[in-house]
């Protein structure tokens, strides 16, 4: 069970499914559960580690909140990202660092995995700068089993 620190309250189920799709993602059901139940979530196992460039980091993370209408520091304020050549993807958090967790559709897979961009470090190929993508899990319910306590 997931324990929440804080939420903005509820929002349609239904709605957050048409976003997603609108991205060309079809989100799990877990998700779209959690955040019709407790919108714009932050958990209290809200650390994620991972590994970029042979080095160890963590950061802390918030999902991302719906609103009726877009604004500002909505989701959908933040799903055209400078420098991601994504298709099918769909930013739902933001960590403390500034970065964006986004679910990313791949291949022939019913669910999308779970990609952590950099929003200030790039890769240049092709004289092209794209901002730095790190796996962070196959799918969201292996995502939420690696979160660890924000206070540790």
């Amino acid at each position: 069970m997931l324990n929440i620190f804080t939420d903005y309250g509820k929002f349609p189920i239904d709605k957050i499914y048409k976003f997603a799709a609108s991205c060309g993602v079809e989100v799990p059901f877990a998700y779209a559960q959690l955040l019709s139940e407790h919108n714009g979530a932050q958990l209290v196992d809200n650390r994620i580690e991972y590994v970029h460039k042979s080095k160890n980091f963590e950061d802390w993370f918030s999902f991302c909140r719906f609103y009726d209408v877009k604004k500002s520091g909505s989701i959908e304020y933040y799903q055209d990202l400078e420098g991601v050549e994504f298709r099918r993807c769909m930013t739902f958090g933001l960590t403390a660092s500034g970065d964006y967790l986004v679910f990313k559709m791949e291949n022939d897979n019913k669910f999308p995995s779970i990609k952590l961009i950099l929003h200030d470090e790039f890769e240049v190929t092709d004289m092209i700068a794209n901002r730095c993508v790190v796996d962070l899990a196959n799918d969201f319910s292996e995502f939420l089993v690696r979160l660890k306590r924000g206070s540790e």
